[in-house]
Order: structure tokens, then C-alpha cells, then sequence
């Protein structure tokens, strides 16, 4: 077990006077982490009073709500839930995403304090952000605002609002029960206890996964999280763990823990990207438009498309647009930088310089003036002091034209295939950026597919490499070959056959389950050498 000192004050009791050598004696604690070695480098670079950290629950607010702050986290303390929040005397050369990053790593649920002054908070906003990326559970304590107030100021937050504790001033602890029970509905015990994503009161024997209904067990990856205290006269559960919500990726990703059935019906579709990748590879830089309803397999396709791709000769990036990205400047960028450097978010913030100077040394030094837009794009420091004192706009502007110069040098190197899902997702910092980046891929060797439903519509429709496919359903003869890819070991049925078809309606995603959840729950049974309802 590895340990580091930090900076630490329980809110519930004395706080010690900054500054003295008393208070970094007494306010010192040993705290376990296991074989993290940036964060046992930040805290050597921060010093013993650089951050208060108090525990699992992070709390967000502005500056002046801090006394409204100390009393929730007193509160909550007294319960039993150790709390942190971010602390301004953390070094300045670090990014504000940056220390958020940090100070919520170890963090499993964000109260966010709502007040009126929170709605315009950059802070809060970021905080609240990288709370949605990291699929923490939100609970917003509204204090003088209301439900629709947040909503029409943040509309991105509404999400959170379902599990909203109303808190009168000035006394907040009217709020402490419920604020309680708001996490530990969200399976949150006491002490700091991981967040649990399935828990129910019937699953007492402790195999792994068996609260988890069938067809979604194959979509997570589940491990032990032993037994969880029940409210009210249940007994103890046996609870799950769902891990597969720490990584990214997207729904297809997730599918693959279930080995893939047979891919039909999409032959015409398969030759369309192939001929808008020869255009690409001729030098003549090409964006394909992949859209169709949810559940149709546009990702499928895209995913067996590249499958066909010999690996040396292609550069292939992916990434995604989160339901929560709106409020991420940059995501789906962030994530196609990542994955061209071979960059891992919780690595040593040195190791990731030097991969992108590595990666970029191919390039012999020409492309050097783009290392600061990109290092704060991907929150590193940067230390050219030239670059920080431009204006945000300025920034920005460098930060486009760096990440557009360093994929389509790229691609003179290596066709280039990227692939950017659920676009109608984007945030509009991205969105403006593609636009850019769309603008200068004509003579490039880049195929850009991007995928998103109907009711998004791109603002390069109207650019001269634009390429629109539409994926619809399966007719009903594909449909019928699915159905048989699934149930392999005999023939299906033809009221079967003809029942998971008119359910589905052609969509192949509500095929595979239907099939799927009947099969699991004994309603499809085999006669003979035939599958039958």
C-alpha cells in the first residue's frame, strides 16, 4: 500500500491556523493510494497544506458560499461521508481543469451548492463538467434558486435535477437528512463506500452478476462489491459493481463482450465508405455523413468497414460525443489527441509531454510552434510565456489550426481514418472547430465519417468534400438472416421468426435483444431441430 501526506481538515472539527508548523504537523494524514505516482508527485509539488482533502464527496460552490459550504460538509461528516472541495492556494501554472481533475480523482458523488451566483460560475461549470465525464452521481443543493431557474441558465444540468435537496437558509440542515438518503439511494454508504450500479435486495447467494437482468449483464463488466447496508426492513444485498462506466467508448464498444453476430445486410453501404476512402487516398480529403436512427448499426458498420483495413496502412482514430459533452469544450478532440500520442489521462503529466514530442519528431521541428496550443488543449502545462498572454480567442484560434496542421501532416505520412460518433451530442467549440478543420482536409489524405442521428444537421452540409448515407432499417429479409445468426444450433421458426421481426420493426439493435432477452428467459425453446415460441 502506498501512502502520501497531504494537507487534510475534517470540517467537523478544528481547523488549524494556515501557515504555521503546527497546523502542517497536526493537519497531516496518511492517506492509501495504490502505486499512483502522479498523484504522490503532486503532493510532494503542493506541499502539506496545497489542497484539502477530506474524503469521497466533492463539494462545488463559488467563493462567496463558502461558510454555506463548511456547514453541508459538517453535516455530511457527522454522517459519516468525508468531503473535499478545490482550494484556490493550489499552484497557479496548473490549469483550472486541470486542479479539478486532481482534487476529484479519488471522489465518488459531486454536491453541487446552487445558488444564484453558481450559474455564472466558470468554475462551477468545469466542475460540473468533468463530474458528468467521469459519470459521477450529481445531487444539487438548490438554495434561493429554483428547478427552472438552473434549467433555463443550465440547461446542460438538467439532468441532475431529479435528485435535487432543497436547502433553506441560513439553515442548511434541513437538508442533511434527505441529502443522505439522496446518496445512499445512489448506493453510496457512509465512510466513503464506492458507488454502487446495480444493487438489489434479492441477490443474497453473491455470484457476480446475478442481480443484473441477463441482457445487460454481457454489456458490463461487473465485479464484487460485497454486501451493502438495505434501508428498512430488507436484509443486506449483494451488490455489483459496474466498471464498464470508467472507460470511454460507445455502446458498440460495450457490445463486444458479447461475441458479434454475423454482420448482414449493409453490402452497399460497405462499398460507398470504400469508395469515399479511395477519393481520400487519391489526395482528395473526404467527410462521409453516416446517419440513421438509434439501434440501426451505424456503428456496426463503420466498425466492419475498418475491420477491412490493413493496419499499417492506415492511421485509424475514434472518438466520441457524450449526452453530457455540451458542456466539454473540446472532448471529441481531446479524445482524438489521446488516442494519436498514446496518451492516458491518469499518466504523469511529463511521460505525456514527451510522447507528443516523440510523436512529433518526424516532423524535424516544423511543426514545434504547435506544442503550446496542444499541451492546453490536453491540460498540461505550458511554459511558453508568450502563448499565455494572448487572449482566449487568440488561443483558440491557435489551438484549431494546430490540432487541423498536425492530422493532415499526418495524413502525408499515412492515410488517415476518423471517425467521430453521436455528433448530435457535440459541444459547439468542437463543432466550430470540425467546421475548420473540414475546410482544410480538401487535398488531404483524410476520410472524416461522422455519425449522428436524423435530427442533427451539420453546418458543413454545404462544403464540397460533404457526402451524405443514410441507414435505415433491415428489410424483412435480412432481418429473417439475423434472427438466424443469433439462434445458430437450429432452424428458427416461423412464428418465432415472424414475431421478433414485426417487435423489431428492422432495427437490428431491438432484434439482437429480443432475440436475446427471449432466448435468456426461456420463452424461445428448441423442438427438435427448430426454435420455437
Amino acid at each position: 500500500m502506498q501512502y502520501f501526506f497531504a494537507g487534510c481538515y475534517h470540517l467537523g472539527n478544528a481547523i488549524f491556523k494556515e501557515g504555521t508548523e503546527d497546523s502542517c504537523r497536526m493537519a497531516r494524514i496518511r492517506t492509501p493510494l495504490t502505486g499512483c505516482r502522479r498523484w504522490r508527485r503532486k503532493a510532494r509539488q503542493f506541499g502539506p497544506l496545497g489542497w484539502k482533502h477530506m474524503g469521497k464527496l466533492y463539494l462545488s460552490r463559488v467563493a462567496d458560499d463558502h461558510p454555506l459550504m463548511r456547514e453541508v460538509a459538517g453535516g455530511l461528516e457527522k454522517a459519516g461521508y468525508p468531503t473535499c472541495f478545490l482550494q484556490e492556494e493550489i499552484p497557479p501554472d496548473m490549469s483550472l481543469l486541470s486542479r479539478v481533475r486532481l482534487v476529484m480523482g479519488p471522489c465518488d458523488a459531486l454536491i453541487l451548492i446552487v445558488t444564484p451566483a453558481v450559474l455564472y460560475s466558470e468554475q462551477v461549470t468545469k466542475e460540473v463538467a468533468e463530474a458528468f465525464r467521469r459519470k459521477l452521481p450529481i445531487i444539487p443543493v438548490l438554495v434561493g434558486v429554483t428547478p427552472q431557474e438552473v434549467k433555463d441558465r443550465r440547461p446542460e444540468w438538467k439532468h441532475a435535477l431529479g435528485s435535487a435537496v432543497y436547502c433553506e437558509q441560513p439553515d442548511p440542515s434541513s437538508c442533511f437528512s434527505e441529502l443522505v438518503e439522496r446518496l445512499r439511494a445512489q448506493g453510496i454508504a457512509p465512510g466513503g463506500g464506492e458507488t454502487l450500479a446495480a444493487v438489489t435486495p434479492h441477490a443474497h447467494s453473491g455470484r457476480k452478476g446475478e442481480s443484473v437482468p441477463p441482457a445487460a449483464r454481457d454489456r458490463l463488466e461487473l465485479e464484487d462489491a460485497g454486501n451493502v447496508e438495505a434501508t428498512g426492513k430488507e436484509p443486506a444485498a449483494k451488490a455489483n459493481r459496474d466498471l464498464s462506466s470508467r472507460r470511454a467508448g460507445s455502446g458498440m464498444q460495450a457490445s463486444m463482450a458479447r461475441e458479434l453476430t454475423r454482420f448482414v445486410g449493409r453490402e452497399k453501404e460497405l462499398e460507398r465508405i470504400s469508395q469515399c476512402l479511395g477519393r481520400a487516398v487519391g489526395g482528395e480529403g473526404c467527410v462521409l455523413d453516416v446517419v440513421g436512427e438509434a439501434g440501426v448499426g451505424k456503428s456496426r458498420l463503420v466498425y466492419e468497414f475498418v475491420q477491412t483495413l490493413p493496419e499499417r496502412e492506415y492511421l485509424v482514430l475514434r472518438s466520441w460525443c457524450r449526452y453530457y459533452g455540451v458542456a466539454v469544450p473540446y472532448l471529441p478532440i481531446v479524445e482524438i489527441l489521446r488516442a494519436f500520442f498514446d496518451i492516458d489521462e491518469a499518466e504523469d503529466h511529463d511521460l505525456s509531454r514527451w510522447k507528443i514530442k516523440e510523436k512529433m519528431a518526424p516532423f524535424d521541428g516544423s511543426l514545434d510552434d504547435m506544442l503550446p496550443p496542444l499541451y492546453e488543449v490536453l491540460s498540461l502545462k505550458v511554459e511558453d510565456e508568450e502563448y499565455q498572454k494572448l487572449e482566449p480567442r487568440k488561443r483558440r484560434e491557435r489551438i484549431f489550426e494546430a490540432v487541423k496542421r498536425l492530422l493532415v501532416s499526418q495524413s502525408r505520412i499515412k492515410p488517415m481514418v476518423l471517425v467521430l460518433e453521436d455528433l448530435q451530442w457535440i459541444d459547439r467549440t468542437s463543432e466550430e472547430f470540425f467546421s475548420h478543420f473540414i475546410d482544410g482536409i480538401a487535398a488531404s489524405r483524410v476520410l472524416l465519417i461522422t455519425l449522428h442521428r436524423p435530427e442533427y444537421a451539420p453546418e458543413w452540409a454545404d462544403k464540397p468534400c460533404y457526402r451524405r448515407m443514410r441507414v435505415d432499417q433491415l428489410p424483412l429479409r435480412k432481418s429473417a438472416d439475423l434472427v438466424a445468426s443469433i439462434l445458430t444450433e437450429g432452424k428458427v421458426g416461423e412464428e418465432l421468426r415472424d414475431f421478433i421481426i414485426g417487435r423489431a420493426s428492422g432495427n437490428p439493435l431491438f432484434i439482437e435483444e429480443i432475440t436475446h432477452g427471449l432466448f435468456e428467459n426461456g420463452s424461445i425453446v428448441k423442438s427438435e431441430d427448430s426454435f420455437v415460441v
